[in-house]
């Protein structure tokens, strides 16, 4: 499992395995650029996706077996990129790009070439595949805090794009964490802040005298 620590030294990348209960690895090839933050592992476990917070956001993507280096993803992009999220097939990339000047979420090959699919019609941010093999949902935020769901299908050259559905949000994500969803679509983590019923209430009678002091 990929995470992003925030250590002395800013954000690096450690993988820790999960099941057989081994030491955590730090990727040394995800900080040498600047601060860097996980977003995606492909389902083959080979390649590992990450934002880079250097000169400008952009995406990256490591080979995690071998002596394999990281490399832009999209390859010549103009314009910002984060937030990757890679198909259940491992053929496709989700991510997010301001090259509009406003934030959308795109679609293309991996590792390309090939074409360029934009989803996201009012803005977008975050981006989650959920589903097996080639037929699934993507999920994203719009700019109005709302989970949105389209139906993606993806095939040999092409991806089939259904029609986008707002399946929850508003006023009930503006203020949530939004951490992640499952790779089935039916549960969503989320962080919320609680109010500390441990703070102690002080009532100060005759203030107005400690004015005079």
């Amino acid at each position: 499992m990929p995470y992003t620590s925030n250590g002395a030294d800013g954000l690096s990348i450690h993988l820790k395995p999960i099941s057989s209960g081994g030491a955590e690895q730090r990727l040394e090839e995800t900080i040498n650029h600047g601060e860097v933050g996980a977003n995606s592992f492909s389902p083959d476990g080979r390649f590992l996706a990450f934002t880079s917070f250097d000169k400008k956001t952009h995406l990256n993507v490591l080979p995690l077996q071998g002596n394999g280096k990281r490399f832009d993803f999209p390859r010549n992009h103009a314009g910002t990129t984060s937030d990757a999220s890679f198909s259940p097939d491992g053929k496709y990339v989700a991510y997010v790009s301001d090259e509009t000047g406003r934030a959308e979420v795109y679609v293309v090959p991996f590792p390309g070439p090939g074409g360029k699919w934009q989803i996201s019609t009012n803005g977008g941010s975050r981006s989650w595949w959920v589903g097996h093999g080639d037929s699934g949902e993507l999920l994203y935020l719009d700019n109005q805090t709302r989970l949105v769901s389209v139906p993606v299908r993806t095939q040999a050259v092409d991806l089939s794009v259904g029609d986008s559905q707002i399946l929850l949000g508003g006023r009930s994500l503006a203020n949530t964490g939004f951490i992640d969803i499952t790779r089935d679509g039916k549960r969503i983590l989320l962080s919320q802040s609680q109010a500390n019923s441990d703070t102690a209430l002080t009532l100060v009678t005759n203030w107005t005298a400690d004015l005079k002091k």
